[in-house]
């Protein structure tokens, strides 16, 4: 049979536990972030000495272009203005479906005011 002691033995033993894996956990967090920091500055590093192409529209960076940044840097802006990347496609409908929003919400707008300054009267309250 399990005395008082045995409790608060257990009881101590499971804290203890709970603290020693939050500090794995952290300690393993800390180590792996550090380590993609690492992967990404290798990564980097090769890059600076090659040539990266657009496979959409085949332009093309390369290791004598004076960028001031990572050359995967530069290619993540190619793509966001790329017109032959599919997310110029959806740039583009975006922009579309926001005009549209505005303008469908302005119309919606100029026919409340009428009826928030109470200067016109509902069909119905004639």
């Amino acid at each position: 049979m399990a005395g008082p002691e045995d409790c608060k033995m257990e009881r101590n033993i499971t804290r203890d536990s709970s603290k020693a894996i939050a500090f794995v956990k952290e300690q393993s967090t800390r180590n792996l972030e550090a380590e993609n920091a690492k992967l990404r500055g290798w990564v980097n590093d090769l890059q600076s000495g090659m040539y990266i192409n657009c496979v959409y529209c085949g332009h093309r960076y390369g290791p004598k272009d004076e960028v001031p940044t990572t050359m995967a840097d530069i290619l993540k802006k190619h793509i966001e203005q790329c017109p032959k990347h599919p997310m110029s496609d959806l740039k583009t409908e975006n922009a579309k479906l926001r005009e549209a929003m505005e303008a469908g919400l302005e119309k919606l707008a100029s026919m409340l005011r009428p009826w928030k300054r109470g200067s016109r009267k509902r069909e119905n309250d004639k």
